[in-house]
């Protein structure tokens, strides 16, 4: 609820600002955990873009991170994440040759792939920098469901997302 006390706090600071109530923010993250059983959580950086509420996320508990982009990965990286996973695949050669060149980097990041060409993108900023261990790379498969026969028009139902091209093994 928002108070005139809750505003006064807020009064003066510039725009765009975040408050959040960080006791409902520990015990959502402990729910999660919870409703886990046991089973790693990995928090997505891009929906929680605040890092001091990313490592609270982390010192609570969460298994690793998901990040947004390679740049951001090893932004992460260099604060201390020992789990990044790309959650989108990544053309970005610059970023790309300096994640291969980091040794430390490499061994606690996993890109995402969805495309033979992407392989072939990272096999070369691996070889450039010298990285003879390679990339760890995640494959992005279509697990969306397409039931039954075309219909009319050639068209198929299709429940779920259209993320990756890769349909077949």
């Amino acid at each position: 609820m928002i108070t005139a006390e809750r505003l006064a706090a807020t009064d003066g600071l510039p725009a765009p600002l975040a408050v959040v109530d960080v006791d409902a923010f520990d015990a959502n993250a402990a729910e999660l955990l919870r409703r886990a059983g046991g089973r790693p959580v990995r928090l997505a950086t891009k929906s929680v873009r605040v890092p001091g509420l990313v490592e609270r996320a982390l010192a609570a508990g969460f298994a690793g991170l998901m990040a947004y982009s390679v740049r951001e990965a090893l932004w992460w990286v260099r604060r201390g994440a020992t789990d990044v996973l790309l959650g989108y695949p990544s053309v970005d050669r610059d970023a790309l040759a300096r994640l291969a060149a980091d040794p430390a980097a490499r061994a606690v990041t996993t890109l995402m792939v969805d495309d033979a060409a992407q392989l072939d993108l990272l096999a070369r900023a691996a070889r450039d920098a010298g990285a003879g261990d390679g990339l760890r790379v995640c494959l992005d498969v279509d697990a969306s469901l397409r039931p039954g026969p075309a219909w009319l028009g050639g068209l198929r139902p299709h429940l779920g997302v259209r993320r990756s091209p890769l349909r077949e093994p």
